[in-house]
Order: structure tokens, then C-alpha cells, then sequence
């Protein structure tokens, strides 16, 4: 109780901090998104709405107050989503409150408006395949931005309770460092429980981002321990939009996923993606997965589409 107090009036301070600058105007924006999908559900095909999220935001000055919400209904779940206090500039950030953890190429749209119908393998098993965006947490979040550098480091709750908005301890760390050059960015991240000193739970990611005009092509690799299980995996998108196409994106993702203790398994799969742009704000994404272990998989096989409709405010 003491962290969450601690914790509680941390952000109070804060948003009083911030009134000056909220007093100088605010931008209000917000937005409502749909996601329909038909695809690979277990050993089934499901068809229906895959998601839905709510935003809002408001940003004055330097300073951002954001609140979300999403419904996964394709897997039966929802969750207050990416909801936290946020004061940045040129040189550094500070975010209290619930958020993404900085591991990884990690952010909303890669992981849910990719080229791809469904995440990555090593998105969905890396917490035991407990849930699929299973690394939103809540606590406190702080970057620095050092010229061509940039480091993150977070401390956040394990408990994965899912409206939770503050953290009731703070037993877990993560730090990401990158760096970019010559159209490429190069990550290095990790995440430990701080209770035992990383031997409860650990995880150690690596990732390159190449973009040049027309293509990104992104490689993340990691490999995860708990005291139950562990994995490893990578994935590598390769993500083309032709000359003279701007509403067509072309794609492809090569990914492996292997369980390394107790029932122990190998995913290995590929996936062939075309994404098109349609009218107002909507989305459509033809995938089709096969490879040795398809029959293995969770989510996907064979053919998979996905549209996408956003409401903006």
C-alpha cells in the first residue's frame, strides 16, 4: 500500500504541476476504432469484430493527459488500455500511470495496424500466452533523448490486473537503449523483477528498423525465462509500398517461436500480406500464413482478412 500511495500522490503533484500549462489551452482530440476480422480462431474459423478502442487526449504545452479503453472481442477481453500523465520535450519524457513498456519495437500500431491481420508469435507467448498485449503495465516511465540515442527505463507493477491505473508495487524494471544512423535504428532492450534480482523472471530483445524510401523492413529477436517456462523467438517484417501505389502496401513476415522447458514446441511459420487504403479512414489487409508449423499456431492459417475503420475527433 505504501507504493501505491507514494505512487497516487506522485501524480497528483504532478497534474498540479502541469495546471499552468493545461491554463494556456488545451487540444482536445480523440478518436474510435473497429477492427473486423475473419480468420484462423484454435482449430475454427471465426468471423466478427476483432476490437474496439476508445481515445482521448489532451495535450497542452509540453504536457499530454491520455485515457483508453479496448474491447478484444475476438478473444473475449478488454482492458483500460494506454492511460497515464505525460510531460515531454526535445530531451526527455516522464509518464506515470498505465503504458506500453518500452521493450521492443513496441508501440499501438505496429503491434494492432501492421500489415498483418494477427501479432507476431513472440508478441502472444512471451507472458505465457496469457493474453496478447500483455505488456501494458502501469507505473512510471522516463526517457532521455541524447543527439542519434535515446534510453527508456521504466518500474511497473507484475500484477497484470486490467484496470489497473496505478501500480500497487513496483517489482519490475525494464531499460531500452537505440540508436540511429543512416536510415537505421538499432534497439537493445531488457526487463527483470527486482524481488529476486531477475532470477523469477527475465528477458533480454534485440531489434533493427531499416528504412529507406518505399520499404521498412524490421527484425526483433528475444528470448524470455520465468521460474515456469521459457521461450524464444524472432520475427522479421519485410514491408514494401510500390511506386506510384500509395494506397498499397505489400508484405511479407517470417517468424519463429520455440518453447525451450517443460512441453517443449516449435512454431515456424511465414506470412504473405497485401494492405489497401481505402476511403474514409478505412482499412483492408488480405493475409496468407503457411510453413511447417502452421498446424501449431493459435491465430491464423491459411487466409486471414482484416478491415479497419477509424472514427477521429
Amino acid at each position: 500500500m505504501g507504493t501505491l500511495k507514494y505512487c497516487a500522490l506522485s501524480l497528483f503533484l504532478f497534474a498540479v504541476s502541469a495546471q499552468p500549462a493545461f491554463s494556456q489551452g488545451i487540444d482536445l482530440t480523440g478518436s474510435f476504432q473497429q477492427t473486423l476480422v475473419s480468420g484462423g480462431f484454435a482449430n475454427t474459423t471465426k468471423t466478427g469484430e476483432r476490437f474496439n478502442r476508445s481515445q482521448l487526449s489532451a495535450t497542452s504545452g509540453n504536457w499530454n493527459a491520455k485515457a483508453s479503453f479496448w474491447n478484444y472481442t475476438f478473444c473475449g477481453w478488454h482492458e483500460l488500455d494506454e492511460t497515464n500523465l505525460t510531460y515531454s520535450d526535445e530531451k526527455m519524457s516522464l509518464r506515470l500511470g498505465r503504458f506500453l513498456l518500452p521493450v521492443g519495437q513496441t508501440n499501438w500500431d505496429d503491434q494492432w495496424y501492421s500489415n498483418f491481420v494477427f501479432l507476431p508469435l513472440i508478441e502472444g507467448q512471451v507472458y505465457g500466452n496469457h493474453k496478447l498485449l500483455e505488456r501494458t503495465r502501469s507505473g512510471v516511465q522516463v526517457g532521455v533523448v541524447d543527439g542519434s540515442k535515446s534510453y527508456q527505463f521504466s518500474a511497473f507493477s507484475s500484477n497484470p490486473q486490467i484496470n489497473q491505473l496505478m501500480p500497487d508495487r513496483l517489482d519490475r524494471v525494464t531499460a531500452r537503449w537505440t540508436t540511429y544512423k543512416n536510415g537505421t535504428q538499432f534497439g537493445l532492450s531488457a526487463l527483470a523483477d527486482t524481488s529476486s534480482r531477475g532470477s523469477a523472471e527475465q528477458m533480454l530483445v534485440a531489434d533493427v528498423r531499416w528504412t529507406v524510401p518505399h520499404w521498412i523492413v524490421r527484425v526483433e529477436g528475444l528470448t524470455y525465462q520465468s521460474q515456469s517456462q521459457k521461450f524464444a523467438g524472432y520475427f522479421l517484417d519485410v514491408n514494401h509500398r510500390p511506386k506510384n501505389w500509395e494506397d498499397v502496401t505489400l508484405a511479407l513476415r517470417m517468424e519463429k517461436n520455440s518453447s525451450l522447458r517443460g512441453v517443449r514446441s516449435v512454431h515456424n511459420v511465414w506470412t504473405g500480406s497485401v494492405k489497401t487504403q481505402l476511403p474514409y479512414d478505412v482499412t483492408l489487409v488480405a493475409n496468407y500464413t503457411g510453413g511447417p508449423d502452421i498446424n501449431k499456431i493459435q491465430l491464423g492459417g491459411g487466409w486471414s482478412f482484416g478491415l479497419n475503420k477509424t472514427f477521429r475527433f
